[in-house]
């Protein structure tokens, strides 16, 4: 993920010219989710591909800004109980206010990570690691509401 290149990114260029190539898509009108790792790689394809809006969720944020010099405007959300990724959220912040990049970055206070996610069997074990991952209703409802508001502004 770190080097930008590999089968994941291939298959996102892949499955985005699909998509382009579809009759009844507005490619003006393109953006890219991503959740955990999926937010990592969200951020760091849409800079470089063509997208109008980043989403991403409690995701690995490059420790360079300049990684994201290209970055469209970001949409994402944190939870302050994940003692991993919530730093990389904040970093994220920072550098998205250095490079004057339109963004709305929320932390939820009551939240850690996959806070998305109705975890399911033996990932519910995810709420006693240091990522405190567990399913908050109220973060997922607001952050659904601001990324589908966020979408409406940019797309």
């Amino acid at each position: 993920m770190k080097r930008q290149q590999g089968v994941t990114f291939e298959r996102l260029r892949i499955l985005q010219q699909w998509l382009i190539n579809l009759p009844q898509v507005n490619i003006d009108r393109v953006a890219v989710v991503g959740f955990c790792m999926g937010g990592g790689f969200a951020l760091l394809y849409g800079n470089e591909a063509e997208v109008s809006v980043v989403a991403p969720f409690y995701g690995d944020v490059p420790a360079d800004s300049m990684d994201l010099k290209n970055i469209c405007p970001v949409v994402g959300g944190y939870g302050e109980r994940d003692a991993i990724f919530a730093p990389q959220g904040h970093r994220l912040k920072s550098q998205l206010e250095a490079l004057s990049v339109e963004h709305d970055l929320v932390f939820y206070p009551d939240a850690g990570h996959s806070y998305m996610n109705q975890l399911k069997g033996v990932a519910k074990l995810g709420r006693w690691t240091p990522m405190r991952a567990q399913y908050n209703e109220p973060a997922a409802e607001d952050s659904w509401r601001r990324v589908f508001e966020f979408f409406d502004k940019y797309l």
